[in-house]
C-alpha cells in the first residue's frame, strides 16, 4: 500500500535506480554509472535500490537467467516511490518502467545533464 502523498514529503524517498547492465555500454561503466547517482540520492537523504550492484551476486552464481534477476526486481520496485531510469538500451530496464508507471510510482529519466536537485524538485512537484 502506498503512504499518502503529504507523507512522501516529509521523508525520504525509496529510489529504484533502473538502467542497462549489458544491453548498451560495458558493464563497469553502467554499473559505475548507477553507483554515482545513487551516492548523490543518498547524500541528498535518499534510500536507494541499485540493481546494478546484482553483478557481485553473478561473479558468485552466474546460472540465473534475466527472468529470475526481474522477478526479484518487480517485487524490490512495488515497495519504492520512485524510479529513474538511467540512459541506455536495456528492455529489462523498459519493463521496470512499465511496472513502476502501472503501479502509480513516479518516474523520471536521468542523464548527467540533471542534478540531484532536479530529481528532488521533481519528485516533490510530480503527480502519483
Amino acid at each position: 500500500m502506498k503512504k499518502p502523498q503529504e507523507d512522501i514529503l516529509q521523508q525520504p524517498a525509496l529510489v529504484y535506480i533502473a538502467g542497462p547492465m549489458h544491453g548498451s555500454g560495458a558493464l563497469e561503466s553502467n554499473v559505475h554509472f548507477a553507483v554515482k547517482l545513487g551516492t548523490a540520492l543518498r547524500k541528498a537523504g535518499h534510500h536507494v535500490v541499485l540493481p546494478h550492484l546484482n553483478v557481485l551476486w553473478c561473479m558468485i552464481d552466474d546460472e540465473q537467467d534475466p527472468e529470475f534477476w526481474l522477478d526479484n526486481d518487480f517485487a524490490i520496485i512495488r515497495r519504492c516511490d520512485a524510479l529513474i531510469r538511467i540512459p541506455g538500451k536495456s528492455p529489462g530496464a523498459d519493463r521496470e518502467v512499465e511496472l513502476a508507471k502501472s503501479l502509480g510510482i513516479k518516474v523520471t529519466g536521468y542523464d548527467t545533464s540533471n542534478t540531484i536537485d532536479h530529481f528532488v524538485s521533481w519528485y516533490k512537484d510530480a503527480p502519483n
